[in-house]
């Protein structure tokens, strides 16, 4: 029961009178583990839709929301994002970062720290991000669900508060946010053939490598030698000559911006350093892959005479 003293299929059967469209979510056990029978890890527990089309599923509908809880009557209450922005400080630091951005009186979620919900304009990408701020603990969604109402896997309540109020609009810094992660993201994509496309054809994961959007130790810590090295490696995996590699490797160090070898006399030689080393890392063609594979067991064949026809 709610605070309002209703079920779970009420309060969603209120949200959804209201205009909000809602989906069932896992609910936790009294030990924090599922409890919704779909053995969700923990960090999802409480969150993770109930139906398997997620926030496809989500309804107004007083006929879908009671067929969609008619099974599962504890499951948690999410609310789909579509048109709406949430922002959700995750510490009592972010909590007051937050305020000092600026927090228009608006729908507030409670529950451990508390959330806001926001209209969002029209055309506003939708994003999720995740601890963002001085604090490292600001979440910023658009699009996507939330949880609104039931309780968290620690055990405490989650509700909205003051119903009666709707939605203000989204305060600009987190619109800026939005806008500046979605045009990053783009100029991530675009940095493709414009830039110089690869000697030889390479996996969408490889062309993370390749474009620069990726690098071993995450894609806003780049190592430079460790990156060319992996691109020089992927090519290698693709049967690239050592030739082709080097050249490959110092076309992406001036594209990329690394210039790592690029302004030096020995650059050349530096490359093909690494497109050998490259190469040499690839595993043999016969080599066992483990143990097991040293040695085969042939079934002996049975002995035969040949008769040569005079």
């Amino acid at each position: 029961m709610s605070k309002y003293g209703l079920t779970q299929v009420e309060y969603a059967l209120m949200l959804g009178r209201l205009g909000y469209e809602v989906i069932p979510l896992c609910w936790p056990s009294s030990t924090g583990y599922c409890a919704c029978d779909w053995k969700h890890k923990v960090k999802e527990v409480g969150k993770a839709p109930r139906v398997r089309k997620g926030v496809k599923a989500a309804s107004s509908e007083a006929l879908k929301i009671k067929r969609l809880w008619a099974d599962i009557p504890d499951a948690n209450i999410g609310i789909s994002l579509d048109g709406l922005v949430m922002i959700d400080p995750d510490s009592d630091e972010a909590q007051i970062e937050a305020e000092e951005l600026g927090i228009p009186p608006t729908l507030k979620r409670i529950s451990r720290f508390d959330a806001y919900i926001f209209r969002a304009p029209e055309g506003l990408p939708s994003a999720r991000l995740i601890h963002r701020g001085e604090s490292g603990a600001i979440d910023v969604l658009a699009g996507g669900y939330m949880v609104a109402h039931g309780v968290h896997r620690t055990g405490c309540e989650v509700t909205l508060q003051d119903l009666d109020i709707d939605p203000a609009d989204a305060p600009q810094w987190a619109l800026d946010w939005i806008n500046n992660w979605a045009e990053a993201k783009v100029m991530d994509s675009t940095r493709t053939e414009a830039e110089g496309a690869p000697p030889v054809r390479l996996r969408a994961t490889a062309m993370k490598w390749w474009n620069g959007t990726y690098s071993k130790d995450g894609p806003n810590d780049f190592d430079r030698s460790t990156t060319l090295f992996h691109i020089a490696l992927l090519l290698a995996s693709a049967n690239a000559s050592a030739t082709v590699i080097a050249e490959a490797i110092a076309e992406r160090d001036v594209t990329l911006g690394y210039n790592k070898y690029s302004d030096r006399s020995d650059g050349p030689t530096r490359y093909l350093e690494i497109a050998h080393k490259a190469i040499a890392a690839q595993p043999m063609p016969y080599e066992p892959r483990n143990s097991r594979e040293t040695s085969h067991n042939f079934r002996p064949l049975p002995a035969f005479t040949v008769t040569v026809l005079p």
